[in-house]
């Protein structure tokens, strides 16, 4: 039910359950009485009461147990919104020898002493309940950019149409500045925030880092918001009506707050700023728990419309790693690896930093820095201090060697990332299984298939590319890999890492670090792994609609080149498994794991139904070339 009605009268109440059609129909016409309960009778005998119910009964002859948590729920919002817009009166009402209640909007005058201003030593209180020692912490560990780096995000045509007032419709008044584990993100949100705070006339500008090592309000949304609330009722004391006599709580000396009673005075304190300019930055959404985010998200997108209705000026900045993906309806959005400034920027950092001689070799190590520097601003900050400690210590003969090993620093963020959850562990160990063992490259809808071909293969079919896009798939397999793969760009589309140092890593000990069921055998389990997906693939799909299993296949010609390329659209990961089946099924023996099972399965069925017969068929329509002999 979409859309519940609310419906307003009389109740009638009472200690039976009123069984008969007749005597309840008699009932509803003479006291106007819309429904019937038992709850509330007698309570009406000692005060004045109502009853706010969730249908889902019909006099106890039609009952739907279905619908009784959806009927207890609907209530409890009804009663939420009415406890809402409720005053309670504390003295009685002239000619009434008791106190009584009423809605707002009533015809009796609000006492004068309700949502009277609050004291000074009141608001103080509140003030020092939202803030916490650690609120600033994050950002000021982190190091001011170096030089002139960073300069060109205040350039980009994204960012002037984040601040352009005239563009606020297209994006709410947000930017998600998006990068790579490493790229850089907090040190550039720090520069955005200091050079808005300098150089933005009339602006409030209030932020928040989040902080995955820091205390639990460093690291969650409940911290942001008294964080930022904090920041706006400092800077702008106007504000500070939000708080009122009815926002104390009772026996308490400091005020405990609940995470919607902050988004309420948020929303309430965004809509009291007209004429303000509200911008704001938020830093690492990555290091925050995920569904937290996802609600901030949303909270936040309810908050850009509130402030665009409004009439008032808010930008609000966000930034994190690709991984966990999380949408925005309207927003600017932007991805540092993919920007030539940060490129320029990481060039400019080695020219000047690495120090290590002059000459035709050192000339030949920066090209070999920035070659393989895949936009990771750390791998490059991090290389060239071991580079520069060699030199210090006369190591010219390791110079060459340094750039390929991994900083320690570097192994501790990949093992942050990898051991951060439990969540979906299945699909992360299988997608790096196919990232560092697959024969070759896949491309992006092979890896989608080759992951699901051993989590759910009883589920495959052919690709259905009108319910999962490619873009789908990217995010499928972005959420499988935590963020460090990326598709390369071009036509083909292949997965990498988004740095080799991640592939190194895996294979030294990393992948071996969060699953000890490969420890003893991490290349042979992996290929076998890698088999019983090709086999899976094989066996599960029908292709019996697309390929004639009981005639004779041409080979190299065009009517095979057609059903070849057929086939690949249709079931994209079908001509690796049938060319590379048996490739991962030999490494696996060679580790000592039999393969008798895999060899029985091709001798089960008779004719064309038997393994064998389809992997033969397969195998010769899959040959791109006829061999002269």
């Amino acid at each position: 039910m979409p859309n519940p009605a609310v419906h307003f009268g009389l109740i009638a109440s009472g200690d039976a359950v009123a069984r008969s059609g007749q005597d309840r129909d008699e009932i509803a016409a003479r006291e106007g009485v819309i429904a019937f309960e038992m709850e509330g009778a007698g309570v009406w005998d000692n005060f004045p009461c109502v009853v706010i119910k969730g249908v889902c009964d019909y006099a106890d002859s039609h009952k739907n147990k279905d619908w009784q948590k959806y009927a207890a729920a609907t209530a409890a919002a009804c009663m939420k919104a009415f406890l809402e817009q409720w005053v309670v009166l504390d003295e009685a009402l002239p000619g009434s020898g008791q106190s009584v209640n009423l809605p707002l909007g009533s015809p009796f005058e609000e006492p004068a002493h309700l949502n009277r201003p609050i004291t000074s030593g009141q608001l103080q209180s509140y003030l020092d309940s939202l803030e916490f020692s650690r609120m600033n912490a994050r950002l000021q560990s982190i190091k001011k950019a170096y030089g002139t780096t960073c300069m060109w995000l205040l350039e980009q045509s994204e960012y002037r149409d984040w601040l352009n007032p005239s563009k606020t419709l297209e994006h709410n008044g947000f930017l998600w500045i998006k990068g790579k584990p490493g790229t850089g993100k907090s040190t550039m949100m720090k520069h955005a925030l200091m050079h808005a705070r300098d150089e933005m006339r009339g602006a409030t500008v209030i932020s928040f880092f989040f902080n995955a090592k820091g205390e639990i309000l460093e690291k969650s949304t409940m911290g942001m918001y008294r964080s930022l609330l904090f920041q706006l009722l400092t800077e702008i004391p106007e504000a500070q009506n939000q708080f009122d006599s009815s926002t104390q709580q009772e026996n308490s000396d400091r005020y405990e707050w609940d995470i919607e009673e902050l988004k309420d005075i948020l929303v309430s304190t965004i809509k009291s700023l007209g004429g303000h300019h509200i911008c704001c930055f938020i830093d690492a959404l990555d290091e925050c728990d995920e569904d937290q985010v996802r609600d901030m998200v949303d909270f936040l997108e309810e908050l850009g419309g509130v402030a665009v209705a409004s009439g008032i000026r808010l930008n609000i900045c966000l930034s994190s790693r690709h991984y966990p993906h999380i949408s925005m309806e309207k927003c600017v959005q932007l991805n540092m690896e993919d920007q030539p400034g940060h490129h320029q920027d990481i060039e400019k950092y080695v020219n000047s930093k690495l120090k290590s001689g002059h000459g035709k070799r050192i000339d030949e190590i920066k090209a070999e820095i920035l070659s393989r520097a895949s936009g990771v601003f750390l791998w490059v900050v991090l290389v060239v201090q071991m580079l520069n400690k060699a030199y210090d210590h006369g190591q010219m003969h390791t110079l060459r060697r340094r750039p390929r090993e991994i900083p320690d620093e570097l192994n501790h963020l990949f093992t942050n990332i990898l051991t951060g959850n439990d969540q979906n562990k299945e699909e992360l160990v299988l997608c790096l299984q196919w990232m560092l063992y697959s024969q070759r490259p896949l491309r992006m809808a092979e890896l989608y298939f080759a992951i699901r071909s051993g989590l759910d293969p009883t589920e495959l079919t052919e690709w259905n590319q009108d319910e999962i896009t490619e873009e789908d798939m990217e995010r499928f397999i972005l959420s499988c890999s935590r963020g460090l793969t990326e598709p390369t760009k071009g036509k083909d589309r292949t997965v990498k890492f988004i740095h080799e140092s991640v592939r190194d890593f895996l294979l030294r000990d990393g992948l071996v670090k969060f699953t000890s069921d490969l420890e003893e055998n991490i290349a042979g389990s992996s290929h076998e792994r890698l088999k019983q997906c090709c086999h899976n693939y094989i066996k599960n799909i029908d292709i019996s609609q697309h390929v004639p299993l009981k005639v004779p296949l041409p080979r190299a010609s065009s009517e095979a080149r057609s059903l070849r390329q057929s086939l690949c659209e249709q079931f994209p990961f079908l001509e690796y498994a049938v060319h590379n089946m048996l490739h991962h099924s030999d490494i696996a023996e060679s580790h000592g794991i039999s393969q008798k099972r895999l060899l029985e399965s091709f001798y089960l069925g008779d004719d064309a139904d038997s393994g064998l017969t389809i992997l033969t068929t397969l195998q010769n329509l899959f040959k791109r070339h006829e061999i002269n002999r």
